[in-house]
């Protein structure tokens, strides 16, 4: 069984944010809220909800 791990997740989302190639506004609760916090830390956002 292959293990995803927290930084998984962090790239899997950055590779969208790049794809879409605007600052997106991100939306977070429970462990999407500490994903969009942590990728706040290193990926240009437009906003954090």
């Amino acid at each position: 069984m292959t293990k995803i791990t927290f930084e998984d997740y962090l790239e899997d989302i950055k590779e969208v944010i790049a794809e879409c190639g605007v600052s997106p506004i991100l939306i977070g609760f429970s462990m999407g809220g500490i994903l969009s916090q942590k990728l706040a830390e290193t990926v240009e956002i437009a906003g954090l909800v």
